[in-house]
């Protein structure tokens, strides 16, 4: 599990001595057997008899208790979203009739479920949130604060309905709305007592505020709300301070940047995080005209213009040969500017301060010249982080899920600008960085890339069946069956594997498709 972890257990902590006043609970064994045949019907797919079943139980608590129990189920140990919010939904029809306190709790509990679970910002691995999941979380948050207060709840549980709004105002681009919840939830922890509550919230009212378009005085709150809780040292401290910073991390860009921003594209179960980055243009032009490995890009080679760059580019290529190359890589596909990613570089021990002003130098001769091109292309990169949800693209990720039985997969992307009509793209330090030329659909390389991450979740079955067919390696193996898949150029493998892809897709399965790669490459040989 991701190490973002849900606030939602101190809220329900919060909720558990209420309902133990109110009035008897069910009894636990006759709910747990009602939600296990619930739970059963729903497996063999089935939920509309699941959900009656719930309802005539004859106890509206227990139904209400059951329907927990299953909500939680599925979403913890399941990952079926699908199947978590039409129950939350469900729920809380069903409970909203009822005429009980006991009942009223519940809905509640559920309200704050259901918007906690369809909250994309956890970035809990396996779960994808569309944006209609997202609209019912938002409703359902919006419920739970209005039930708080009907219910009369402390500041605590005010301040966890607060937090729980200004997080979907966040990821639905509301950030000026999600100022206002913040706010109102520190104030909340305030007056509760919860120092560390009013820190965390602090740290989101931050994230607000870069997000609204104040990324000084907002990284200047998350630091020093992060700094706060560290010093208290304590277990919830150390939790809030962790959650704080990955939420920025993932909803905003690098704990390090100032001002970054991503853009979160959903392609059903492939999920793209878009950062359109100077630096990252830069850097990408630098390296392959410097050509340091095999495979540079001949495209670019026009931007050489006379002995000095010749020089510059050749003392790029001395340094970028050494090892650990994805930390260099990772310092520059971000959204930091140069001088930051040249100072992580020096910080992690990849350049010494000679080397550092020499790199300064070889970005600076170029950097007006890869300006230019980006301000070329914007309308393409437009239309090409506009079209990374497109029905051709959100389709292939369906069917690569299915077919590889990998559930969901989040790739950052950074476009950069191709100055032909021959782009290319590849994936460095888990970031795919691909060119977007003008004329030129570049879909197929999407769909290429987004099968290399779908079949590097099954690396272990990839390698077996490479270890099978002798002198195929498995990263041989997945290049070629990711250019089969999206039918771009390749080696003489990847034409031999598409019609045995094609005939597996239809009516086999991944394993089976496994199972044949051996003789393929036998043949060929």
């Amino acid at each position: 599990m991701n190490r973002i972890t849900h606030v939602l257990s101190v809220a329900l902590l919060l909720l558990l001595p209420v309902l133990a006043v109110a009035g008897e609970p069910p009894d636990p064994e006759k709910t747990k057997a009602l939600a296990h045949a619930a739970g059963g019907l729903i497996d063999k797919g089935d939920l509309d008899k699941a959900i009656e079943k719930l309802r005539l139980s004859g106890d509206p608590v227990m139904t209400l208790d059951a329907f927990d129990l299953l909500i939680r189920h599925y979403y913890w140990q399941q990952k079926k979203l699908e199947v978590v919010v039409p129950l939350c939904r469900e729920a809380i029809v069903f409970g909203s009739a009822v005429d009980s306190p006991l009942a009223l709790d519940r809905v509640k509990v559920t309200a704050f479920n259901l918007a906690s679970f369809t909250w994309p910002g956890w970035n809990e691995e396996g779960i994808v949130v569309s944006g209609a999941d997202r609209a019912e979380g938002m409703r359902a948050a919006d419920l739970n604060l209005k039930l708080a207060k009907e219910l009369e709840r402390g500041p605590g549980v005010l301040s966890a309905a607060y937090w729980m709004i200004g997080a979907h105002q966040l990821t639905a681009g509301k950030p000026k709305e999600a100022v206002e919840s913040f706010s109102a939830a520190r104030k909340c922890s305030e007056k509760a007592g919860d120092e560390e509550g009013a820190e965390m919230n602090a740290g989101y009212l931050g994230i607000a505020e870069v997000m609204a378009g104040d990324p000084t005085g907002g990284r200047e709150r998350i630091k020093r709300a992060v700094a706060n809780l560290e010093k208290q040292d304590t277990d919830d401290s150390k939790f809030y301070a962790a959650q704080v910073k990955d939420v920025f991390k993932y909803l905003v860009g690098d704990s390090r940047e100032e001002g970054a921003a991503v853009v979160r594209v959903e392609a059903g179960p492939a999920v793209f995080l878009v950062t359109k980055s100077p630096t990252a243009a830069l850097f990408h032009v630098v390296d392959q005209l410097s050509a340091w490995s095999p495979g540079g890009r001949g495209e670019y080679r026009s931007f050489l213009a006379g002995t000095a760059d010749h020089s510059a580019i050749s003392r790029y290529a001395e340094i970028r040969r050494r090892p650990d190359r994805e930390s260099f890589e990772r310092a520059f596909l971000a959204n930091s500017d140069i001088d930051a990613a040249l100072f992580q570089c020096a910080e992690e021990g990849l350049l010494d301060p000679a080397e550092v002003h020499v790199l300064k130098k070889v970005f600076e001769q170029f950097s007006d010249r890869v300006a230019k091109l980006t301000l070329v292309n914007a309308e393409a990169t437009r239309a090409f982080i506009a079209g990374l949800d497109s029905e051709r693209i959100r389709e292939a990720a369906a069917e690569l899920s299915t077919f590889t039985g990998v559930p969901a997969i989040r790739l950052p992307v950074f476009p950069v600008p191709s100055p032909g009509n021959s782009p290319e793209a590849a994936i460095l330090a888990g970031r795919l960085i691909i060119e977007v030329p003008k004329d030129v659909d570049p879909a197929p390389l999407v769909i290429r890339e987004m099968a290399r991450v779908f079949l590097e979740q099954k690396w272990a079955a990839i390698e077996k069946a490479a270890a099978k067919a002798e002198g195929l390696t498995p990263a041989a193996l997945v290049d070629a069956l990711c250019r089969a898949y999206a039918g771009t150029p390749g080696p003489a493998l990847a034409d031999a594997l598409k019609p045995v892809l094609a005939k597996e897709l239809e009516e086999g399965s991944f394993e089976s498709f496994l199972a044949r790669v051996p003789a393929v490459w036998a043949a060929l040989k």
